[in-house]
Parts: structure tokens; sequence; C-alpha cells
């Protein structure tokens, strides 16, 4: 009897070792497993960490850019405004060019007129007294000799 009381606890006993070595065996699958999973989210949470360090590095590049292009367009605007006033300024001065040269022409015309008027003598002393219609075909004449400057020598002038 005592022999099997000894041969059922020695069964129980190394059923319970079985079982034991099974939960341990199991726990340290579970362990391995954990480590596992462990080490895999270890690595997926540093590559998120190299992955929004770069994009926090894009972003300050982007960031630079956009302020070195608002700075370029900055200057741009002031070019263009700069632009603008040379051409405002070079169509205010062509107008005042264009208005002047239209009185130099109308004056060139009226002098041209005023000239048609008058025959300059060829050498001083060939003036005509005789009558009251010139030998020069009904013009009025002036008669040029050595002139100083702004002196006239002789002057003889009808209308």
């Amino acid at each position: 009897v005592v022999a099997e009381e000894v041969r059922s606890l020695a069964q129980r006993s190394a059923k319970a070792a079985r079982e034991t070595t099974d939960l341990i065996e199991g726990n340290v699958a579970a362990v391995d497993k954990g480590s596992m999973l462990s080490d895999q989210t270890a690595t997926v949470l540093q590559e998120i960490l190299d992955g929004t360090t770069k994009v926090t590095d894009l972003m300050s590049e982007i960031a630079a850019a956009s302020n070195d292009q608002t700075l370029a367009m900055e200057q741009i605007e002031l070019a263009l405004t700069q632009i603008d006033d040379v051409t405002q300024a070079n169509t205010a001065a062509a107008e005042e060019s264009s208005a002047a040269a239209e009185e130099l022409s109308g004056q060139a015309g009226s002098l041209g007129e005023m000239i048609n008027r008058f025959t300059l003598a060829e050498h001083a002393g060939q003036h005509s007294h005789s009558d009251d219609t010139p030998a020069n075909g009904g013009r009025n004449s002036i008669e040029i000799g050595e002139l100083e400057p702004h002196q006239v020598q002789q002057y003889d002038y009808e209308e």
C-alpha cells in the first residue's frame, strides 16, 4: 500500500514536474516572443523618430526657402516699382520732348517764313536805293558786310 502511494505520489510529482516544465517553457517562449516584439517595437519607434526628424528638417528647409522666396519677391516688387517709376518718368520726358519738338517745328516754320521775306546781299555795298521796287524782285534787303559779333553795320529794310 505504501509502495502504491509512493508510486502514485511519484507519478503525480512527475506529472507536476512535466506541467511545470511545460509552463516554464511556455513562459520562456512568451518572454522570447515579448522580447522580440519589444525589439521590433523599438526598431519601429526609432524609424518613426528618424522619420519625424527628417520631416522636421524638411519643414525647416521649406520655411527657409519660403523666407528666401518672400525676400526675393519683395526685391522683385521693389525693382518693378522702380521700373514703373522710370517708365513713367521716361513717358513724361517723351511727352515733353514731343511737345518741344512740335513747338520747335512750328517756330522753324515761322522762321522760314520770316527768312523768305528777306534777301541777304552777298557783298557789302550791293544795295539799290534808286526806286520803290528793289532790283531783287520786290523783296526787302539787308546788306551785311564784315560784322563784329552783335553789331550790324548796315541795315536797310522796307515793308
